[in-house]
């Protein structure tokens, strides 16, 4: 209906398991795995739900560029930092006066409250399905909201203006990213938004390649000035970070943590959030590939390393800084900084538990490696030990690894469901 918010919860921030939080919605995931009509009106309904979140923003003034070229005109295209560099799509504070959006009248969020935290996939997978242009520019204005989110500043919270820099939670950055490569993915090759959303995705990952002190990836360059040298200088503040914690963590996430031991920590479930979008932004062939084999080493030490306990891996918290203030250095310090780290079982395995999530996110593990731990086994070890069939009604996190596919059998012979799943079943 109009103004319906369809499965969706207008209230982004609620907390706990929700069906429009993953890579893919669950109900279209349902659909990608049984095809079944029913659920292609709930993909393309819950798509058209879209145009009803107050993410709507199109440039009026005439005499403004879309672009950094300043070669296409802005008016009539979604809010662009090239044309506004110090614009704010979630509130005005820090935009400057010539940069404020005014609105031609009396505005209301209908009650949603958007954020990228909890940012769902509206209409990539609709899209897909139909090449509706409708979809095509719902995913448009999703990614230029992500863009224009964060605050204009230069400092290591900051967006750097019209770099664009996505900065959030490390779970609003997973899918604020995942949105915006969605939208740079499918813009019609040549198209303005096509160069306008890639450009800004490459400058992200080029801070965050920064970040980690990547220096054989697709953006290293350590000219001062550079978004490589921004992120290594300003956001890292140089900071050495051998254990590849994705989000420097906080004194406010230490549940379940040693105070006395460290003084920071992070959510490692976010983190897996992380895994899953950029092994996903990589398989779309952007430049992450780097990014993620390194991140990814995070991951693949908490499941292997022999100085920690893999049945930690689906924690809430677990430790990233020491009481210095600087990043653990070893897998025995992170160990010793949870309160309890004689874990010999999993939390929960039911199908949105953190352990399914970070089962999901080992996926992505395939043919990596750090020193002698390799990824397969790492993937191998978490399916060994976190059961597949309780995926078979939600098959949300239900990633297989990310290896070469097996051609079909000659002939006539009937497909081979992936491990734990039933073709044609929906429940």
């Amino acid at each position: 209906d109009i103004n319906g918010n369809g499965q969706y919860n207008k209230a982004f921030g609620t907390t706990g398991g929700r069906p429009e939080i993953g890579l893919l919605p669950r109900w279209s995931v349902r659909y990608l795995y049984t095809f079944d009509p029913g659920l292609l009106d709930a993909v393309l309904g819950n798509g058209e739900v879209s145009g009803h979140v107050p993410v709507h923003y199109r440039e009026s003034d005439p005499n403004r560029f879309f672009d950094d070229l300043d070669s296409v005109d802005a008016f009539g295209r979604t809010l662009s930092v090239d044309a506004r560099p110090t614009v704010r799509s979630t509130l005005q504070s820090g935009a400057a006066s010539q940069d404020l959006m005014t609105y031609p009248g009396p505005i209301s969020n209908n009650d949603w409250s958007v954020d990228l935290a909890h940012q769902g996939s509206f209409v990539y997978l609709p899209y897909l399905i139909t090449g509706d242009w409708y979809f095509l520019e719902e995913m448009y204005l999703w990614a230029a909201y992500n863009v224009a989110s964060s605050h204009p500043n230069s400092l290591n919270w900051g967006r750097h203006a019209d770099w664009g820099r996505i900065h959030n939670q490390i779970r609003g950055e997973a899918w604020g990213l995942r949105n915006l490569a969605h939208a740079a993915f499918l813009a019609p090759d040549g198209s303005p938004e096509q160069r306008y959303f890639t450009q800004k995705l490459n400058n992200s990952l080029a801070v965050y390649e920064g970040e980690h002190n990547i220096t054989d990836g697709a953006f290293y360059d350590p000219t001062p000035g550079s978004k490589w040298e921004w992120g290594r200088s300003v956001h890292a503040a140089t900071d050495p970070n051998p254990l590849h914690f994705i989000a420097e963590g906080n004194s406010g996430l230490l549940q379940g943590l040693d105070a006395s031991v460290v003084s920071a920590g992070e959510s490692p479930w976010m983190f897996n959030f992380w895994h899953i979008c950029m092994g996903h932004i990589k398989e779309l062939g952007f430049a992450a590939a780097k990014l993620q084999e390194t991140t990814a080493k995070n991951l693949l030490n908490q499941i292997l390393h022999p100085d920690y306990n893999p049945f930690l891996v689906d924690n809430y918290r677990f430790p990233s800084r020491d009481l210095t203030g600087k990043y653990l250095t070893t897998w025995a310090q992170v160990r010793a900084g949870h309160q309890d780290s004689s874990d010999s079982s999993f939390t929960a395995t039911y199908a949105i538990s953190y352990a399914q999530i970070a089962k999901g996110a080992a996926s992505f593990l395939g043919g990596l490696s750090d020193g002698s731990l390799s990824g397969d086994a790492a993937y191998a070890w978490m399916k060994a030990n976190i059961p597949d069939q309780v995926l078979n009604d939600d098959p949300t996190w239900a990633f297989v690894p990310r290896s070469p596919v097996t051609p079909p059998p000659p002939g006539n012979a009937p497909p081979t469901a992936p491990e734990g799943f039933l073709f044609g079943q929906n429940q």
